[in-house]
């Protein structure tokens, strides 16, 4: 690169432009109309790095069965979840093995999670008061 292209570099470095100016003379088109607007879900980042690292560290409470099981079995590695079989064939042990590494593996991990924000479980059986307003009138008096 010749001393010129520097300097002219250097020159361009200081130049500050509005997106609102016409992207030429001649243009109607300004440059933020050039500049395409940015679609990065930079906080679905920021969640989604926090709760990975929350799931390896809870992943390392794990013996190397049970961690490589539940990898296996949920696709955490980023890969397709496997069933019971297709774990034990990949893993050649056995299908009651596996069931039984996941079963610890799971038992362990929900011991540890009273520590971990919970989402709200869809089977929460209806409350009494619930299911008495969606029978009707006549058979709640009785």
């Amino acid at each position: 690169m010749t001393k010129a292209v520097r300097d002219n570099l250097h020159g361009l470095a200081g130049v500050t432009a509005s997106l609102d100016q016409p992207a030429s003379s001649d243009s109607a088109t300004t440059l933020g109309d050039l500049v395409a607007p940015s679609q990065h879900d930079w906080v679905g980042d920021i969640e989604q790095t926090m709760m990975d690292d929350q799931l390896h560290g809870a992943l390392e409470k794990l013996n190397d069965l049970q961690r490589e099981v539940l990898s296996l079995r949920f696709g955490l590695n980023g890969a397709t979840p496997l069933s019971l079989q297709a774990t034990a064939t990949k893993m050649d042990i056995g299908v009651r093995r596996v069931r039984r590494a996941e079963e610890e593996a799971l038992t362990l991990l929900r011991e540890d999670a009273p520590s971990w924000p919970r989402a709200k479980s869809p089977r929460t059986p209806p409350t009494p008061e619930l299911v008495l307003a969606d029978r009707p009138a006549t058979a709640r008096s009785s």
